[in-house]
């Protein structure tokens, strides 16, 4: 309550939250990872905190907020695991019901550090794969199949 500062609700997620959920048409996105290498994606009702769908990832753990575009919810994995350097992949998830619309995976040993959407150029996603040191910004187009743009 803005007044008041009384707790509305909390939901408890599996593991643990390290980047800031996000809030799109009365659904906040929320990622979490466990010690067991899986990441988790979130949509909770803004109002009730209820949970309208949650996604598990394999590819090892959240590495980004989640970032919305249109009606997909963009969220990146990594591997915090030196050595062996584990999986990372961007996903595109149905914001409605977090169904997987495809999944671009990553070199062995990269992350996706941060996600930008809803570029001036149409349909693109800009991320940064990260190894250790960060040395590139890639672009992809998400009309379809994404594929890097040269």
């Amino acid at each position: 309550d803005a007044s008041t500062g009384e707790l509305l609700w909390q939901y408890e997620v599996q593991g643990s939250v390290e980047f800031s959920p996000i809030v799109s048409g009365g659904v906040v996105y929320a990622v979490s990872w466990d010690s067991g290498g899986g990441g988790h994606v979130y949509a909770l009702d803004a109002v009730t905190g209820a949970l309208l769908w949650q996604h598990d990832t394999v590819a090892g753990q959240e590495w980004s907020a989640p970032v919305v575009s249109g009606d997909i919810v963009y969220v990146g994995t990594g591997s915090q695991q030196l050595p062996p350097l584990g999986l990372s992949s961007l996903y595109a998830l149905d914001a409605e019901t977090g169904a997987l619309r495809w999944e671009l995976n990553l070199d062995r040993g990269s992350r996706v550090a941060g996600i930008a959407a809803n570029s001036p150029f149409g349909d693109v996603v800009f991320f940064v794969p990260e190894k250790i040191w960060t040395d590139r910004i890639v672009a992809i187009a998400v009309e379809r199949t994404p594929e890097v743009l040269e």
